[in-house]
């Protein structure tokens, strides 16, 4: 083949146009998947209730890894009730990456009276065996609460919320920022199941960059909760911008093909 010099750039024939034909739908398959991975690969909030070292007489029951989402290795926040209403601690918390979470802080905690640590039936998981709640002691319409703040006002989050317990119908009815109410029926020893121990809320942190949970009891009045979990969700703009960007890398890479066409006629 005739080989010519290019620039400063190595020896090429006339077949590379062929090889940068064949490369470009590789770089935006490879641009894609790296899209699609990012966004299966968020930075989480994490939250245990009541399940670190103080959950005796069982030990340390400290969770990590993965849960309703995530992966192995992902950093919890683990938050222990003490004297049956101060939450420990509110803030210094850390993201899944193990990364300072800045500014997101726990506040508006209130009629929580139950300092549960572990339930004897579902062992064995950190979280399924570890709670905080509310019994008998407090009205069943009367809401426990729990803000997450610090987060970014007006952001898209997905919200996850894990209640379980080893009484079938002892879980709570959650509601998010005041709406999008669903239950919980505590199915014991469950694993982290959609609509069995786990929620999904879609949600917008308020103007203050607030989430607000609440959480009021079934009917059999006791209600429970034991992790949270929170993924930002990327902004239409975002994606928009990752949408742009491939289109200039196409846009460049066909240019360059248009050229080199023209340099190196067949």
């Amino acid at each position: 083949m005739i080989s010519h010099e290019v620039g400063n750039s190595f020896p090429r024939n006339i077949t590379p146009t062929l090889h940068m034909k064949l490369s470009l739908p590789k770089l935006c398959a490879a641009f894609v998947f790296s899209m699609v991975i990012s966004s299966h690969a968020q930075v989480l909030l994490n939250f245990q209730l009541n399940g670190g070292i103080y959950s005796s007489p069982n030990g340390d029951q400290s969770y990590s890894g993965a849960a309703a989402i995530g992966q192995v290795g992902d950093v919890w926040n683990h938050l222990t009730l003490y004297d049956r209403s101060a939450l420990t601690p509110t803030t210094g918390f850390v993201y899944s990456d193990g990364s300072a979470a800045t500014g997101v802080s726990i506040t508006n905690l209130a009629n929580w009276d139950l300092s549960g640590a572990i339930i004897p039936s579902v062992t064995g998981n950190g979280i399924l065996s570890s709670y905080m709640g509310a019994s008998p002691s407090i009205a069943e319409s009367t809401p426990s609460t729990l803000t997450i703040a610090g987060l970014t006002p007006g952001g898209s989050y997905n919200l996850y919320i894990i209640a379980s317990s080893d009484h079938q119908g002892v879980g709570g009815i959650f509601s998010v920022n005041g709406s999008a109410t669903q239950t919980l029926n505590g199915a014991a020893g469950a694993n982290f199941t959609l609509g069995v121990d786990t929620l999904l809320f879609s949600v917008v942190a308020d103007i203050n960059g607030n989430i607000n949970i609440a959480e009021t009891a079934t009917s059999v009045q006791y209600r429970v909760l034991n992790g949270i979990q929170l993924e930002a969700v990327p902004e239409p703009s975002t994606w928009a911008l990752l949408g742009l960007g491939a289109m200039v890398i196409i846009g460049r890479i066909s240019l360059r093909n248009r050229h080199a066409r023209m340099q190196f006629p067949a």
